[in-house]
């Protein structure tokens, strides 16, 4: 009878060990004793190595296509006798994105929560091309003694690009570059470090952005000529 009763109570205080570890548990109180729970590590080394690889996914592309009329700038007398005007239509590219090979540590911060924020550059003009195989003149008129000058269609074209460089601008290339990255790096980061809440900040646009040759102002023609987009 000694040995039932014994046998009984290692049962019973098995039974309510298992219940006072499964409240334990579910109460959250072993975090507590064990100095709570951990956030995820935060590889950073591995982050960054991941982010440099995607610079080319980073950039966002602008497509446009019109025409452009430029005449040199002069009375209108004069302008029947030594005027020049030219009609250019073309399509053309501009090429806006973050240059996320170099990013180093110091735009990354961590929590103590486990969380990571990630400062990138603003973007940036990459490129502004004119596509030469879907670019003609529509329209030249030369005047009784004005000569047909070359460079004249050489200026239009390049006002062409400019005016689809400003478009560009003006229709949120740079906001467009800064979804296009976030999007990347969020999945890219989300791949290594799938715990980790990722916040991602960009840096105020600068004074004075930089600008590629290829997107850069030409120099003024002697006549001044101006420029008209065509409707």
């Amino acid at each position: 009878m000694k040995k039932i009763t014994g046998f009984l109570s290692t049962l019973v205080l098995i039974a309510v060990v298992f219940i006072i570890a499964a409240f334990v548990t579910q109460a959250g109180l072993l975090d507590g004793i064990l100095g709570g729970s951990r956030p995820p590590s935060v590889d950073i080394t591995t982050v960054l190595n991941q982010i440099q690889l995607v610079s080319e996914l980073t950039t966002t592309r602008y497509e446009t296509s019109g025409s452009i009329v430029i005449e040199r700038d002069m009375p209108p007398l004069i302008r029947a006798l030594y005027g020049d005007r030219l009609v250019l239509f073309g399509a053309g590219t501009v090429t806006a994105g973050i240059n996320l090979a170099d990013i180093t540590a110091d735009r990354v911060t961590t929590t103590t929560e486990g969380g990571m924020t990630l400062n990138l550059p603003y973007p940036q003009l990459l490129d502004c091309i004119l596509h030469e195989n879907e670019t003609r003149v529509l329209a030249r008129e030369v005047s009784l003694f004005t000569w047909e000058d070359r460079t004249f269609e050489t200026s239009a074209r390049r006002m062409l690009t400019l005016a689809f460089r400003n478009t560009a601008l003006e229709n949120g290339i740079y906001e467009q570059a800064k979804e296009q990255a976030g999007t990347v790096i969020e999945a890219f980061v989300g791949a290594v470090q799938p715990d980790t809440p990722l916040t991602i900040t960009f840096d105020d646009p600068p004074v004075q952005s930089f600008i590629p040759n290829s997107c850069k102002d030409a120099n003024a023609l002697e006549p001044t000529p101006t420029p008209t987009l065509a409707p």
